[in-house]
């Protein structure tokens, strides 16, 4: 007999469900496409559990009539596509039939519809697939979807799904994404009878993304547009100073379809290159309206990748509209010399190029005078410092040269040239000591601000803060979460407090802890010391005064360091035997 047989219906389906539900958000994202494409102009959605207990989406939309409800649930069933030519053609979010198919396989599934001409509705339920029942129900026009227990018989996909405010935090954000490209269309939230979103219709350009960047955000995003004989492309960037140290701020729409796209990101970095800093992102989207005969939909399992005919064409508009955007303003980072600032800047500029006191965020704790040699009598060669031995014996002094570049210190010793990174060696002396407070347990020094840093991030983030309270209290950061999209920010490190800017490094460490907030907690506490102290070490191209270079130096012998968090040597030797030889002496 033949080991070869066709899988019965409801295993088929749950393995289709294993490609497109993936979680409570991706039967909210099936459920809101095809209330969309059934025309609705309002989308109520209800979660329980974080979605896991309940998932009910209503529309009023078109509704459905018995025969089509009946069919709507079965496999590869769709209204939206009938032929192979209607596959090169496809307008619609959905087109395949499998969404409700696989949610009924998964769940308890009820879907209850009504047509506006007609005066009664229909009631179809379905058990994991099985137990199909349908009756007629007095209802509303429009649909209503009611997903329980999803995955209540399927234990190994149920184990996977995180803490309930995690995906309550992934709901919202599946809300947000379709309430930013369907501006007209009212969307609301509810969870615990609490209201956690609620869309505004009617609003139009850059601040129909408020729902992804915040109002405040939105205010401030940039306009570009770009178009061609197939499509036309319309995209908004926030400028430099409201970057993020997170990629999940930028959206590609494609047809109103939210997608990832390798080439899309590609353009986008390309044309931030220069113009934020490494590491930074922007916030923002980019809507692109093509005719379908140009855009492959059909190419991934959860329709989240597009291919374009004309790659190049959408590369190139992508790019000069951003790039454009960017450069058609004034922005900080154009000159961020310490050189020209003080010959504009008056007095604050002069101490930053070398009068007294110190550059900001440089943290001293040595005096020396201007030509003074640095002395090892004190210092004993740490192994770390080995490979410079030769630079640390107890008779021989370095002497100051200067700085190089702005950026690295420049050092005499008797056996040749050591050159100093200032960021990196400044980087590494920040983190090994927040280190050392970390793992002797002492509280790092804070401070209490007077009014608390208001910070907005999408739901999803927010739900995530919870997790990282604790390592946020270890380094002095004291915040609470207030509403579904707000950070309240009450106490801060010293350190950051020192900044010129605070708020900026208290958003940015908040980006990258919440971005490794399901790492081990002792590589979170890693990565928040190494944020901190890149955050607030001395940066390159910073003029520092010729006392600041000889404590630097000082400070790296006293706690031989030699390579900072992030792998960078700090100090590089040049024996007088490798010139000599550059010279063919």
């Amino acid at each position: 007999m033949g080991r070869i047989k066709i899988l019965p219906s409801q295993v088929a389906n749950q393995i289709a469900a294993g490609e497109v539900i993936e979680r409570p958000a991706s039967v909210v994202k099936e459920l809101i496409e095809n209330a969309l494409d059934a025309g609705a102009g309002r989308i109520e959605i209800t979660v329980e559990g974080g979605g896991r207990d309940l998932v009910q989406v209503k529309d009023d939309g078109s509704g459905m009539d018995r025969q089509d409800l009946e069919l709507a649930v079965e496999p590869h069933a769709t209204s939206k596509i009938s032929t192979e030519e209607d596959l090169a053609a496809i307008r619609t979010l959905g087109f395949r039939g499998e969404a409700l198919a696989s949610i009924a396989s998964v769940s308890a599934f009820t879907i209850i519809s009504r047509q506006r001409q007609e005066s009664t509705g229909w009631e179809l339920t379905i058990s994991f697939g099985r137990e199909k029942g349908i009756r007629p129900r007095g209802a509303p026009a429009g649909t209503l979807v009611k997903v329980e227990d999803l995955f209540g018989l399927i234990p190994a996909r149920r184990k996977f799904l995180k803490s309930a405010q995690t995906e309550l935090g992934h709901v919202s954000q599946t809300v947000r994404v379709y309430a930013a490209s369907n501006p007209n269309v009212h969307f609301e939230l509810i969870s615990g009878k609490r209201t956690l979103f609620k869309s505004k219709t009617g609003l139009s350009g850059r601040m129909a993304l408020w729902p992804l960047v915040g109002e405040k955000v939105a205010h401030k995003l940039l306009e570009f547009k770009a178009k061609g004989p197939w499509f036309s492309m319309k995209g908004y960037v926030s400028p430099p100073e409201e970057a993020r140290s997170s990629s999940k701020g930028f959206y590609f729409y494609v047809n109103k379809r939210l997608v990832k796209d390798r080439m899309l990101w590609k353009a986008l970095s390309e044309a931030c290159r220069g113009i934020f800093v490494k590491g930074a992102y922007p916030l923002g989207a980019v809507f692109i309206d093509a005719r379908p005969e140009f855009v492959d939909v059909n190419c991934h399992p959860a329709k989240q990748e597009v291919r374009f005919r004309d790659t190049d064409t959408i590369f190139r508009s992508l790019y000069h509209g951003v790039r454009e955007a960017l450069e058609g303003r004034s922005h900080p980072f154009k000159t961020a010399s310490a050189r020209d600032l003080s010959e504009t800047s008056g007095p604050s500029g002069e101490q930053a190029a070398g009068g007294e006191g110190p550059v900001p965020g440089f943290a001293a704790t040595h005096q020396y005078g201007m030509e003074e040699l640095v002395s090892m009598e004190a210092c004993e060669p740490t192994p770390a410092l080995e490979q410079h031995r030769q630079f640390f014996s107890s008779t021989s002094p370095f002497r100051l040269i200067g700085q190089l570049a702005d950026t690295y210190l420049l050092f005499e010793g008797p056996e040749g040239l050591l050159m100093v990174d200032q960021h990196a060696a400044h980087e590494a002396l920040l983190f090994k000591e927040l280190m050392e407070h970390i793992d002797s347990g002492e509280k790092i020094v804070s401070q209490q601000l007077a009014f608390p840093i208001v910070i907005e991030r999408k739901p999803d983030e927010i739900a995530m803060v919870e997790k990282c309270l604790p390592v946020f209290e270890k380094f002095g950061l004291k915040l609470e979460t207030f509403g579904a999209t707000e950070i309240a920010v009450h106490e801060v490190p010293d350190i950051i407090a020192r900044q010129p800017d605070k708020a900026r490094a208290v958003s940015e460490l908040l980006d990258s802890a919440l971005e490794k907030s399901s790492s081990d907690p002792k590589d979170l506490l890693w990565d928040m010391a190494a944020r901190i102290a890149c955050r607030c070490a001395v940066k390159a191209d910073d003029v520092l005064h010729p006392q600041e270079m000889a404590e630097l130096m000082g400070d790296l012998m006293e706690q031989g360091v030699t390579n900072c968090p992030h792998g960078r040597p700090v100090v590089v030797s040049i024996t007088m035997d490798e010139i000599k030889k550059r010279f063919k002496r």
